[in-house]
């Protein structure tokens, strides 16, 4: 008697909460790298095995959608490659976003209101029971986003995987704009229950998580740690990077400004790399990163010093070509994070071969190993003596960077999908399937 070949579950990568960032913003921060890198690699790994849908929003809907729809989404040549400015300067953010907005969330309120019920079904012809729905962002915004999925999973009897970045908003709520702090943790105790696995990225947000659900009492899925890439896809032909007037000499800060990423503590070092060294002595700093919840303090403590007011340069919008000429062009780079659930600009900055201090806290030690240099981001004298180590002690930074040249290994995006479909791919097949509702 012949039995016929097992189906091989099909991944689909839902990607809604991509849709929602990207209606408002031009370029992606961490997060939204993360998951555009992990959906191209996995895309050129696995070809038809995986697949992309999109929870919408605004109608609750599943929608199959193609790879290039999400490619459209996140693209914004229109607007030009950097938004760059001196402190002194009003940032032109706001206006931009503005104008994407309009730009983007009535069609697709539209497209949603009109097509959603043919779209819902076109998902429900594709999908079957035992593939995997993988979340890789911040679907935190939608409050009920645990039950869609959880009804998604009645219905159809899929599996759901969720990526974790991190529970920053739980562990150190002083750290974390009020506003998302209670979306996350309204959404994060749903949302955790309908979870058949979940992937996170460190060993430390590993075990914050573990720790928070038994706290909670909330049930947990297995965990698997996957390990994050560095550095960029490749560079877009044609896009060149718009020319612009770097200093010289500078140190580079990629982040979103951000409050819990301590931009504060290197104005303060820099403002005293000043006093000490003079002017001429000390490269430029640059901050490259998106508005935070803390742009508007940055910049009104940068305003108040004239001299550090000249040395300091903010960056809100970059593309990707522009980021990897900062990268290229710095002397070495610093990210003295309060937490983390990673840390991919130290990874970057590994990657570019680039030298990088760090914060000793959270994840970050697992990312930078024994090639970065350490400070407690609590401590200003300990700050400024590494930043003053790295530009003034002869031979220091010349020794750090030849050996990461020569002891880095960049992991890979690749690797990481392949490790985020096998983990998937181990499910266990044991386990009931939810049946299938007719809809």
């Amino acid at each position: 008697m012949s039995r016929e070949p097992k189906r091989t579950p099909t991944i689909w990568f839902e990607t809604g909460n991509l849709f929602v960032y990207f209606n408002w913003n031009l370029h992606p921060t961490g997060v939204q790298r993360v998951g555009l890198e992990i959906l191209r690699a996995a895309r050129a790994a696995y070809g038809d095995r995986v697949a992309f849908c999109r929870l919408s929003h605004y109608t609750a809907r599943f929608e199959p959608i193609d790879y290039d729809r999400i490619l459209a989404a996140s693209a914004g040549p229109e607007f030009g490659e950097a938004a760059s400015c001196r402190l002194m300067e009003r940032p032109r953010a706001v206006s931009r976003q503005i104008i994407r907005f309009l730009g983007r969330y009535p069609a697709m309120l539209y497209h949603d209101y009109l097509h959603g019920r043919r779209a819902e079904r076109r998902f429900a012809a594709r999908v079957a029971p035992g593939d995997v729905v993988v979340c890789l962002g911040l679907p935190w915004g939608s409050p009920d986003y645990g039950l869609r999925v959880a009804a998604a999973k009645r219905r159809y009897g899929v599996r759901f995987a969720l990526l974790i970045h991190d529970v920053i908003p739980f562990t150190d709520p002083d750290l974390s704009h009020r506003t998302f702090m209670m979306g996350f943790r309204r959404g994060f105790q749903i949302a955790i229950g309908a979870c058949d696995l979940v992937f996170v990225s460190s060993e430390f947000c590993r075990a914050a998580i573990d720790k928070l659900c038994r706290e909670r009492g909330w049930p947990l899925a297995r965990i698997a740690r996957i390990p994050f890439g560095a550095g960029f896809a490749i560079e877009a032909a044609g896009a060149a990077v718009r020319p612009m007037e770097w200093p010289a000499r500078f140190v580079l800060f990629v982040s979103s400004i951000d409050r819990r990423k301590n931009h504060a503590l290197m104005l303060r070092v820099w403002r005293r790399l000043l006093e000490r060294h003079g002017a001429a002595a000390v490269p430029s700093l640059i901050f490259l990163g998106g508005g935070g919840d803390n742009v508007g303090t940055i910049l009104a403590e940068a305003r108040a010093d004239e001299t550090l007011r000249a040395k300091v340069t903010m960056i809100r919008s970059a593309s990707d070509n522009l980021v990897r000429e900062a990268y290229r062009r710095c002397l070495f780079t610093v990210y003295p994070s309060f937490t983390e659930g990673w840390g991919l600009p130290v990874a970057e900055s590994l990657a570019f071969g680039k030298f990088c201090i760090v914060s000793n806290r959270a994840s970050l030690p697992e990312v930078g190993g024994d090639l970065v240099d350490y400070l407690d981001p609590a401590d200003d004298d300990m700050a400024l003596a590494m930043v003053e180590r790295a530009l003034y002690e002869p031979g220091y930074l010349a020794a750090r960077t030849a050996r990461i040249v020569a002891d880095y290994r960049e992991p890979t995006w690749d690797e990481c999908a392949r490790a985020l479909v096998a983990a998937a791919d181990t499910l266990d097949e044991a386990k009931p399937l939810p049946g299938r509702a007719s809809i």
